[in-house]
């Protein structure tokens, strides 16, 4: 844990990072259209398949890669993870300024997913960084940074294309995102972690106290100081017991510095990363819950503008779904950070019940007919209520973890959550096809109101009690 100052100066380039990001990939996705058809494609049929493949690209190749970067950024630095997430970005950004085919603009695309990744570095650095009564304020204000990147990217973005034209806004992107790396090369706190964890895994445990001891849980579940001296007695009761027994015990050989760290090695691997996630019951259920989340969410966000055409004229429609969804924005804008001290103070596990829930019936809601200012009113609620899903299962995953396996573990979330953005979209045009439009809001209302039975009602001791167990 670093400093008090050096953590707010850490966080603040954090933010900035995810702001940017989130600002640019939402400046130019809604204008890969355009893109393809100033590179002569050929006919819309070809200019649709094009964009569909493009968008999908990236969430592609970053759910396969992300848990390497993770496992990386375990074994060296999460500050330069973070680092190399930002340069990729804007790499991609550059090169798909430059292509030429729609196929050259795709392979960039997926540069951009198993390159780029700010938010798992982000999420490790405040993991292994941050204050542990600070980590779901933490993860509070980088969703935060988020939301307002979802907000203005839009925006700004039709501003420039509408100015410039679709390259220079990738030129001008990639050319802020390179701008931002060097910041966070030169002022992110942090240090070079692989002595650290060399350490750990000579030593058999971590130097640090868990996070979840130090998390603020509230509930029928251990206290924070009750979990904070179980962390320190069950190493010291091992040790005596150990040394009881050796008394009696004839002597094991010891192992060499070289052989721990090559268990090290393999306890926080890739694979074990997954196994660790969906072997342990309370993680299984929240991930899978998050998969779910970001199913939902797809699923509609894909089909509000065709609903809008519902409820609108056409020449009015796509006006207010713009605004509409940047009230979504907003509302995860105020939302995030409210939920993230919330996460601090209260069990995070009844704070996803109580946001699930109010988010299905948010979407339940948009069936009723009562006018542009009940959906303006809904959207922000929407919003609001949708900010406290993901990062409350990531703030599980991060006090779950220990000092050597968070990186990977981090990614390897990401990557079972993207099982969901990839299903979402078609599940709503399947759904909006078959049956009708508004449909597709009163089944994910429903599934929303069914997956928040997933999430356990009260905390249950993670796998970190048993990690920080020494070695034998």
């Amino acid at each position: 844990m670093m400093p008090q100052k050096a953590w707010s100066q850490s966080i603040r380039i954090l933010s900035g990072g995810r702001f940017l990001s989130s600002a640019g990939l939402t400046g130019i996705s809604p204008f890969i259209p355009y893109y393809m058809e100033h590179m002569n494609v050929g006919t819309p049929e070809e200019v649709l398949m094009w964009t569909g493949l493009s968008v999908s690209a990236p969430a592609l190749s970053y759910a396969l890669l992300t848990p390497l970067w993770g496992k990386l950024g375990d074994r060296w630095s999460r500050k330069w993870m973070v680092v190399r997430a930002l340069v990729g970005l804007s790499l991609s950004m550059f090169l798909m300024g430059v292509a030429q085919t729609p196929f050259q603009f795709f392979l960039f695309r997926l540069c951009q997913g198993a390159f780029g990744g700010i938010s798992d570095a982000s999420s490790a650095f405040v993991g292994s960084h941050a204050p542990p009564a600070e980590q779901g304020r933490s993860l509070g204000q980088l969703e935060r940074a988020s939301a307002a990147g979802l907000l203005v990217g839009p925006l700004l973005g039709s501003i420039c294309v509408a100015t410039w034209g679709s390259r220079p806004l990738l030129f001008i992107t990639a050319s802020l995102t390179i701008g931002f790396a060097l910041l966070a090369s030169l002022a992110l706190g942090g240090h070079t972690e692989r002595g650290r964890s060399t350490a750990a895994g000579e030593s058999g445990q971590d130097n640090e106290p868990t996070p979840v001891a130090q998390g603020a849980v509230s509930g029928s579940g251990p206290t924070p100081a009750a979990l904070e001296q179980t962390s320190v007695s069950v190493p010291t009761l091992t040790a005596r017991t150990q040394a009881s027994a050796s008394l009696s015990a004839p002597a094991s050989p010891v192992e060499s510095p070289e052989a721990a760290g090559k268990a090290t090695d393999r306890r926080s691997g890739i694979f074990e990363a997954f196994r660790s996630l969906l072997s342990h019951a309370m993680t299984r259920r929240l991930i899978l819950a998050g998969i779910m989340f970001k199913l939902v969410d797809f699923a509609t966000f894909t089909m509000f503008t065709p609903y809008m055409r519902e409820l609108h004229s056409a020449a009015t429609a796509a006006l207010m779904a713009g605004f509409l969804l940047a009230t979504s924005s907003f509302g995860e804008l105020v939302g995030a950070p409210w939920w993230g001290r919330r996460n601090d103070r209260h069990a995070p596990e009844r704070n996803l019940r109580l946001a699930g829930l109010l988010y299905g019936l948010c979407l339940l809601a948009h069936l009723l007919p009562l006018g542009v200012a009940w959906l303006v009113a809904l959207r922000f609620l929407t919003g609001f209520f949708f900010s406290a899903l993901l990062q409350t299962v990531m703030l599980h995953v991060l006090r779950s973890s220990t000092e050597q396996d968070r990186g990977v573990r981090i990614g390897a979330t990401n990557s079972l959550l993207m099982a969901g953005q990839l299903t979402g979209p078609s599940l709503g045009v399947w759904i909006g096809g078959l049956w009708s439009i508004p449909a597709v809001f009163l089944v994910m209302g429903l599934v929303m109101l069914a997956v928040t039975r997933l999430v356990p009602r009260s905390y249950a001791p993670s796998r970190q009690e048993a990690m920080r167990l020494p070695l034998q």
